[in-house]
Parts: structure tokens; C-alpha cells; sequence
């Protein structure tokens, strides 16, 4: 996968979890393991960012903080899944709302993949 198409992929598949936070919190149900969302590793672009592919990029500071972003953006996805999973609902939603934690990254990741891919790098 170039890393045009990989970007562009990871920012539309990371933007469609807050909905699904959304769809936890109002039914207490997920589809897959709390783990598997916390983990940076377990997405498309997060296999594909880990990967030995990668290594070459790794000494760029956008890829860097690329990386960081999406390690923080999954914690706090997990984190609002896990509140979500166990009823405390208000803690889910405080974290997924505008201005909360997972919005912030959310929006950082976001704005660090785009502008990787039109640093010329990309």
C-alpha cells in the first residue's frame, strides 16, 4: 500500500469510531474486544505503520508523531469503549464529546496525517 492510500484510508476509518462509541454507549455492546481497540497495532494502518515497510519513514518527525497520535487516539478509543462496556456512560460520553479527550486526538491525528501526506513524503 503507498502511504497516500494509507492515510487517506486510516483517516476515514478512524473517523467512523465515534459513532461506534456512540453505538456503545447507548446500547452497552460492541463488536470487538476492548483490547482490540485499545491497541495500536490491531487496525489496518496500525499494522501497516508498524510494519517493517516502515522502518525507513520512521526517522521522519511527522511519521513520528504520526505514530504517537495513533498510539493516544486508540487508548482513549479503548478507554470510551471500556466505560461504554461497563455503564458508566456519562465518563464514555464526557470523553467522546466536543472538547473531550478522545475529540482532541481525534483531531490532532487527523491533522498530522494529512499533513504528512502533503509534506511531499507522503
Amino acid at each position: 500500500m503507498n502511504i497516500k492510500d494509507a492515510i487517506k484510508q486510516a483517516v476515514g476509518a478512524h473517523g467512523i469510531w465515534k459513532s461506534r462509541l456512540r453505538t456503545a454507549i447507548q446500547t452497552g455492546k460492541l463488536d470487538m474486544p476492548v483490547e482490540q481497540i485499545a491497541s495500536e497495532s490491531t487496525c489496518d494502518f496500525g499494522k501497516w505503520l508498524l510494519s517493517p515497510e516502515m522502518s525507513s519513514e520512521l526517522s521522519k518527525s511527522n511519521v513520528q508523531n504520526v505514530r504517537k497520535l495513533h498510539a493516544q487516539f486508540h487508548r482513549i478509543a479503548g478507554r470510551a469503549a471500556e466505560f461504554a462496556l461497563s455503564g458508566k456512560r456519562t465518563e464514555a460520553e464526557n470523553l467522546i464529546a466536543d472538547g473531550g479527550e478522545y475529540v482532541k486526538v481525534s483531531t490532532e491525528l487527523t491533522l498530522a496525517l494529512k499533513a504528512w501526506r502533503e509534506s511531499g513524503s507522503a
